[in-house]
C-alpha cells in the first residue's frame, strides 16, 4: 500500500470501530447498515491483495540485493584476474579485468550468471599465482562463490511478474475505490441519524460527531486539500464515469471538467455550489457543499437516470 492508501485503510477501521461501539444507533438507518457491511466486507480483500503486492516486493528485493552483492565482489576478483592479464600479456584476462559493473551485470539473468562463474572458475584455477602476484585473498573469491550460489539459488523473477504486479495494484486501487464508495454512501446518510424520532436520539446526535471525526483523512504526503468526487446511478448503486463538474468556484467560470470520479486538481472555496452533468441523467445540483482544508474531501453525487418517453 501507498501511505495514503495505508492513511485511509486506518481510517477505515476507525470508522468501523466507530459504528461497532454503537449497533443500536447504526440499527436506526437500515441503509447506513447495509453500507457500512459494505466497507466490512470490503478489507479483507485489501488486506490480501497488500499482502501479495509485499511478498513479490520483498522477493524482487531480495534479488536484487543478491545481484548487487555479486557483482561487487566480482569486480573485486575481475581486477585482481585483469591485472594478473596485463602482467603476462593474457588476453582473455584482461578483457575480465576491463569489466565494468555494467557489462559484468549486462544481458539475460542467465548470461549474467554464467559470466560470473566463469571469472570465478578461472580465479579459482589461478588462485595460487593471484596470491602471490597480487596479494588476492582467498576469502575475497569464497564470498565470490557463495555469492553467485545464493543468486542462482533465489528463483527468478518470471517476464510476466511485472504484469501480474501491476493487475495487483489495479486491483487494490478498485478496492480502495470501492470502499470510498461504501463511505461516501455512510456520510451522506449519516445526517439522517439528526432528525430519528426516538430515545435514542441525543446519542444519535452525538455518534454522527463521532462518525464524521472518524472518517476524517489527513493526506500523508501533502496538507492540500483534495476533492473527489464519487458518482453513482441512484437506481442501480453502480459507478459512474464521465461526468462533467461545472462550478465558478472552481476558478474556471462556467468550465466544464471531466471529473471521472477523480480528484479535482483546482480546490474550490468552503461552501461552494456544484452541478453535475452526464448525457442520459437528470442533472445534480450540491449547494453549498462544505470542504475541510488540508484533508482528502470525498463527495458522493447519486444521478437518476431520464426515463424513456
Amino acid at each position: 500500500m501507498t501511505k495514503d492508501q495505508i492513511v485511509k485503510y486506518d481510517m477505515y477501521e476507525r470508522v468501523i470501530n466507530c459504528c461497532n461501539e454503537k449497533p443500536a444507533i447504526v440499527a436506526l438507518i437500515p441503509v447506513f447498515k447495509a453500507d457500512l457491511a459494505t466497507l466490512v466486507s470490503i478489507l479483507p480483500e485489501i488486506r490480501r491483495i497488500s499482502g501479495l503486492i509485499n511478498a513479490d516486493n520483498a522477493h524482487s528485493d531480495d534479488k536484487q540485493k543478491a545481484k548487487t552483492d555479486m557483482l561487487a565482489l566480482g569486480l573485486n576478483v575481475c581486477a585482481n584476474l585483469g591485472g594478473y592479464g596485463m602482467m603476462t600479456k593474457d588476453k582473455v584476462l584482461e578483457k575480465m579485468g576491463k569489466y565494468s559493473k555494467t557489462s559484468l551485470g549486462t544481458g539475460k539473468e542467465q548470461e549474467m550468471l554464467e559470466r560470473c562463474q566463469n571469472v570465478a572458475a578461472k580465479a579459482r584455477e589461478l588462485l595460487p599465482v593471484l596470491k602471490a602476484k597480487r596479494g588476492m585473498q582467498e576469502s575475497l573469491l569464497l564470498n565470490f562463490e557463495a555469492a553467485i550460489v545464493q543468486f542462482n539459488t533465489l528463483k527468478p523473477i518470471p517476464r510476466s511478474s511485472l504484469q501480474d504486479k501491476t493487475t495487483l495494484i489495479e486491483n487494490l486501487e478498485t478496492a480502495f475505490a470501492d470502499a470510498d464508495i461504501a463511505l461516501a454512501l455512510m456520510t451522506s446518510c449519516a445526517v439522517n441519524f439528526n432528525d430519528v424520532d426516538s430515545a435514542l436520539k441525543n446519542a444519535a446526535a452525538d455518534f454522527v460527531v463521532r462518525f464524521n471525526r472518524a472518517s476524517t483523512v489527513i493526506s500523508a504526503r501533502t496538507s492540500a486539500t483534495k476533492v473527489k468526487f464519487v458518482y453513482i446511478d441512484q437506481s442501480t448503486k453502480q459507478k459512474l464515469s464521465d461526468v462533467n463538474v461545472e462550478s465558478t468556484a472552481l476558478k474556471m467560470s462556467k468550465t466544464l471538467i471531466s471529473a471521472k470520479s477523480a480528484p479535482i486538481p483546482a480546490i474550490p472555496h468552503e461552501g461552494s455550489d456544484f452541478t453535475f452533468i452526464k448525457e442520459g441523467y437528470v442533472t445534480v445540483t450540491k449547494e453549498n457543499v462544505k470542504i475541510k482544508k488540508g484533508q482528502i474531501n470525498i463527495v458522493v453525487v447519486e444521478m437518476m437516470p431520464i426515463k424513456a418517453n
